[in-house]
């Protein structure tokens, strides 16, 4: 019977040395080519803006397309800072995708507090990712101050 010798320790210190140098290069080749997360670019009207008309459009601006489906009442809404209360809107992605537009049913009451809030766990690009925050501000939400129609 023919047996087959071991390989030495040289050998095998070679062969763990090209795996490991392959390996080493397959996650540098992983980290170099993984994109940073999407992140929220601008939110119009401004970031503590005020004299904002009450019928003002509420437009989030994203650095990719956002995936439809994930665009709800429950993930981009607008409330009353005072109470808590959501304000009902229709929800449009324009923009090919990159801009939620929000348009409250009805007008917003003068000299008042509003807050945008973007539930940054559901809203997604359309390849998965989830949106970090803005780009200018960690923050998630946005607050304004009503003034009268703009005519």
């Amino acid at each position: 019977m023919k047996t087959t010798p071991l390989p030495s320790n040289r050998s095998r210190i070679l062969r763990s040395l090209v795996a490991f140098l392959l390996l080493g290069v397959a996650a540098a080749l992983s980290v170099a080519t993984s994109a940073p997360p999407p992140v929220i670019e601008t939110v119009n009207p401004g970031i503590g803006a005020s004299s904002v008309p009450v019928d003002q459009p509420l437009e989030v601006r994203f650095e990719e397309a956002v995936d439809g489906d994930t665009v709800t009442a429950e993930t981009v809404r607008l409330v009353r800072a005072s109470d808590q209360t959501a304000v009902p809107a229709t929800l449009a992605l324009t923009e090919g995708g990159r801009v939620v537009r929000l348009v409250p049913d009805r007008t917003m009451d003068p000299h008042t507090d509003y807050v945008l809030e973007l539930d940054l766990n559901r809203l997604q690009s359309e390849d998965g990712a989830l949106f970090v925050g803005l780009r200018y501000d960690e923050g998630h939400g946005s607050v304004w101050e009503t003034s009268g129609v703009l005519t």
